[in-house]
């Protein structure tokens, strides 16, 4: 650490400010998210409520836009192996593609529907369109999350299991998960800041889990399986790669 400050201390200085500005926006997102301040209060009893009719619509065309989209690439998103290799890709540009379109449009409907679900915070009945809307938009983000983990199939299928497919896996099937909470959330009339205090805590729970997973077990055992029962090849000398669990 101490060489990489002598030899290049602009770029160890970018990632402080980098850090400092993230956390500083992240610090009062989760203070205005998690605490029921004298600010929140004002607001609360200061604000109108909700628009649902401006709310509504805008909804209404970011789901119409989406469909559309999804439509029309439906085949790129659900193609068989030739669809593959018909475009002249790889199945791992393939799968990688499908992994940052999913991120892209998970951080957009995250952001989208943190604004929406705050915005009616304060509602003392929730609106049904709204939260329908959102359950739609919600569906479709999953629709891209499902392609995202087929194109992960076609991958490993062709080359195996390896560490980095098997946590984007893992992190494809719990983004589905966070959603589908989100989806349910409103029509069990959480509260946003119970559904941010929620959320942490589901998220802890889950970290945990995937933490004391064995994966390098896991792993091997997954590419053996393929070996002895598909006779597909084995890369023996990327076990060296891996702990001591793939013994």
């Amino acid at each position: 650490f101490v060489r990489n400050i002598i030899e290049d201390p602009v770029e160890i200085a970018k990632q402080i400010v980098r850090i400092l500005f993230i956390a500083a926006i992240l610090g009062g997102f989760g203070y205005a998210c998690l605490f029921d301040n004298e600010t929140t209060q004002v607001v609360k009893e200061k604000r109108p409520q909700g628009d649902v009719i401006i709310a509504g619509i805008v909804l209404a065309a970011i789901n119409l836009l989406f469909a559309a989209f999804v439509f029309i690439q439906l085949k790129y998103f659900f193609g068989s192996a030739d669809v593959v290799l018909e475009q002249g890709m790889t199945y791992a540009d393939y799968a990688r593609k499908g992994f940052f379109e999913l991120v892209a449009v998970m951080v957009a409907a995250a952001a989208l529907l943190t604004v929406v679900y705050r915005y009616f915070a304060f509602q003392e009945r929730p609106s049904a369109l709204i939260a329908a809307l959102r359950s739609v938009f919600i569906v479709q983000v999953l629709v891209v999350a499902f392609s995202a983990l087929r194109r992960m199939g076609f991958d490993q299928e062709a080359y195996g299991m390896t560490v980095l497919r098997f946590y984007v896996e893992l992190f494809i099937y719990l983004t589905m998960l966070g959603f589908a909470w989100i989806a349910v959330a409103p029509f069990l009339r959480i509260s946003f800041r119970h559904l941010v205090h929620s959320s942490l805590a589901i998220a802890l729970l889950l970290g945990t889990v995937v933490a004391i997973i064995p994966s390098d077990r896991l792993i091997a055992k997954e590419n053996i399986r393929r070996f002895i029962e598909e006779e597909k090849t084995l890369d023996v000398d990327y076990f060296n790669e891996l702990s001591l669990d793939a013994v």
